[in-house]
């Protein structure tokens, strides 16, 4: 592969070290491989107001940021136009885009677009029937899918996720097969990885889960499941990574619950202090409703750590049942509580499922063999422009 690519990145928001979501550290990684081979990667990314402290001590290179208006699918558009009217000073090959929307009316080919969830997906793991929730369905269905609609069948090539997410943008977004591909995400094996210590060192146990609180991570799931081991005397901790507009509601929960005294609400985490939250925990817990593929469910494969996850459309992609984990099909707190229950019960067996969880990430999930898959598709597309 001696082509030498120029890629315009576009993202939500870029600021290494203080990454802020999974999109942040897919742009990290996939710049950083493709700096290693010698293409030339340039982001380009959003700048909200309350960000801005953090965007101006980022670490990184090459990124152009524009200041946008903080009001949702607004802002995409916006950024769009801003990105069009730059766009022509950097000469780029082509634009791989992560997040449909952003690069709405853009004509640079060959453009793919990178698709981790879809409009449709999210709207439907909305769950509650608050005039709030309400809203964010009809959003998601109405503007945000007519939005992505437009753009998923303009660009050259659409870059799934995962399997179920190429049958979400084939059957719902009308994009032919032709156009799809699947790359999944990776992870960084070499900085997340097992502590020296074993699991189990600590007492007592901890559960975690990392992720926004919002809705469709269904947290109240977890803490649900918490109250039944805590009837029954079981001795464990949760440690809740992460912040969102649910947060204070998830708090009351917990005290609701007599878990307050369990449960640590520790707030959203810099890239550099989740190795640490990972490597302190025994049992990785991820109750969504609705998910592409998780980069903090690879995350914790990585550590070690036997995980648990709802059953999601995909996650047996990355979850097999028994082997490395636990997908509690039925999706009730009974459900997740009985796995927890096992975990807890069997350390032993714990650990053999996150020797076995950090195996599967290690022969199919790096960053190294994502980014080549990219690269293959890149220059493939460039080729046949």
């Amino acid at each position: 592969m001696d082509e030498k690519l120029k890629v315009a990145m576009l993202a939500t928001r870029y600021s290494p070290p203080h990454f802020r979501g999974g999109e942040e550290h897919v742009v990290h990684e996939l710049r950083r491989e493709f700096l290693q081979r010698g293409h030339a990667p340039y982001v380009f990314a959003r700048t909200l107001n309350k960000w801005r402290d953090l965007d101006a001590c980022s670490t990184s290179q090459d990124v152009t940021r524009f200041r946008v208006w903080d009001i949702p699918v607004v802002t995409h558009l916006q950024f769009a136009r801003r990105v069009r009217e730059v766009l022509p000073e950097y000469n780029c090959d082509m634009i791989l885009n992560m997040h449909a929307i952003a690069g709405y009316a853009l004509t640079v080919s060959p453009h793919i677009v990178v698709a981790a969830t879809t409009s449709i997906g999210e709207a439907a793991a909305v769950y509650g029937n608050s005039p709030l929730r309400w809203l964010e369905r009809l959003l998601r269905r109405t503007l945000s899918y007519r939005l992505e609609k437009r753009v998923l069948s303009t660009c050259t090539h659409v870059v799934c996720v995962s399997d179920h997410i190429r049958r979400e943008v084939e059957q719902w977004f009308g994009v032919p097969a032709d156009r799809l591909s699947v790359i999944g995400n990776g992870v960084d094996a070499d900085h997340f990885r097992p502590p020296e210590k074993e699991i189990w060192s600590g007492c007592p146990p901890r559960i975690l889960f990392v992720g926004r609180l919002v809705n469709r991570k269904n947290v109240s799931l977890l803490l649900a499941a918490a109250r039944i081991l805590q009837r029954e005397a079981i001795d464990f901790e949760i440690l809740i990574a992460g912040d969102g507009p649910d947060r204070h509601s998830l708090q009351e929960q917990a005290t609701a619950m007599g878990l307050h005294s369990r449960t640590t609400f520790a707030g959203r985490k810099a890239a550099s202090e989740l190795l640490k939250c990972y490597q302190s925990s025994d049992i990785f817990v991820l109750p969504s409703r609705y998910e592409g593929m998780p980069l903090v469910l690879l995350e914790a494969m990585a550590c070690g750590l036997p995980t648990i996850a709802c059953n999601f459309t995909g996650v047996r992609d990355i979850i097999r049942h028994g082997h490395n984990g636990f997908v509690a099909d039925e999706g009730t707190p009974e459900c997740v509580a009985e796995y927890l229950r096992q975990l807890l019960a069997d350390k032993a067996r714990a650990k053999t499922m996150g020797r076995q969880a950090r195996n599967d990430v290690l022969r199919q999930f790096t960053w190294k063999q994502v980014a080549d898959q990219y690269l293959q598709l890149m220059t493939k597309l460039r080729e046949e422009t």
